[in-house]
């Protein structure tokens, strides 16, 4: 909600899925349009020119916007879940656990997943789920079935013949620390 009637809207041009290896693309959403951020204190941009020009740092924030701002906040996400994860394990996340728990602490758009993934991206959620203070955790959020030449792999096309049937099981952890007796 807020001033913005559009806030929470997926912007049109936003990448969508499925990819090319078949998998629900993308993974979250992080903000990426009309995000305030900070630029160097004493610098600003001629919108005609693009020419840098120093000034009284009355311009020490701007409006940004494309992949690059929703990939450094994501980032800054993933890095708090590495800590609260190291803090209450003694060890660093792997790469598809930090995954699982960045889309276990997103927070639901009612968009359809290939547009969405799990959701906008939400670091309370994600850091608690990752310290083991409350929350859903997933340990996979998503699967292809089927196979390679033999093979399974978990970010490859997955062929299933007529008349196979494939299985997989998923680990559903309920981390809230609240007995809710």
């Amino acid at each position: 909600d807020g001033p913005n009637p559009h806030h929470g809207e997926i912007l049109p041009d936003s990448s969508r899925g499925p990819g090319l290896n078949g998998m629900p693309t993308p993974d979250v959403i992080t903000a990426s349009s009309f995000v305030f951020g900070a630029t160097p204190l004493n610098v600003d941009q001629n919108a005609q020119t693009s020419a840098l020009e120093w000034c009284g740092g009355q311009w020490a924030w701007d409006l940004w916007s494309g992949g690059a701002t929703a990939s450094s906040s994501t980032a800054g996400i993933l890095a708090l879940i590495y800590q609260a994860y190291y803090q209450a394990n003694g060890e660093f996340p792997d790469f598809s656990t930090a995954k699982a728990l960045l889309r276990s602490g997103a927070d639901n758009m009612n968009y359809d997943i290939l547009a969405q993934g799990a959701g906008y991206t939400n670091a309370e959620k994600s850091t608690n789920i990752a310290a083991n203070l409350d929350g859903l955790f997933l340990n996979q959020t998503s699967w292809t079935p089927g196979d390679y030449r033999g093979v399974e792999y978990e970010e490859f096309t997955n062929i299933m013949h007529p008349g196979t049937s494939a299985n997989k099981t998923f680990l559903i952890e309920n981390r809230n620390q609240t007995d809710s007796s």
